[in-house]
């Protein structure tokens, strides 16, 4: 999934999927750019993390009860390619489930590829990892 840069529009679609999660009884998965982070340790550079009052995805991934799947590599997906005190590194991508999905997939794990042609890393998302290394 991508979630748009626009606040605005990821707010609209935090509340479209509050409204789905409360009524869906079945696994599911969020995974991709998310476009916003959950800490301040998710954040290097520029504005200050607004904090989890104010946090749309927070309040999404609470509501629904969703579990952050974690990662392996690096920790940081994004950054804006400014050199300097000018950039800016956030972890936008992840991938979140509900506990159904979880108990589908126990050994699933997500790992930050190297970025290569992109300001993004991509996502793996492997089904069955045991024996990887998760944070």
């Amino acid at each position: 999934m991508y979630a748009s840069p626009e606040e605005k529009l990821r707010k609209e679609l935090w509340k479209y999927f509050n409204l789905i999660g409360s009524q869906i009884k079945f696994p599911w998965l969020i995974i991709g750019d998310l476009n916003e982070v959950v800490s301040a340790e998710e954040k290097r550079g520029g504005r200050l993390f607004k904090g989890k009052h104010e946090n749309s995805l927070i309040n999404c991934i609470c509501s629904c009860e969703l579990i952050d799947l974690g990662f392996s590599g690096p920790a940081l997906t994004w950054n804006n390619l400014s050199g300097g005190g000018a950039r800016v590194k956030k972890r936008l991508n992840r991938g979140i489930c509900n506990d159904k999905w979880r108990t589908f997939f126990p050994e699933a794990a997500v790992t930050h590829l190297t970025q290569v042609h992109s300001n993004h890393h991509p996502l793996l998302l492997e089904l069955d990892a045991r024996g990887k290394g998760r944070k």
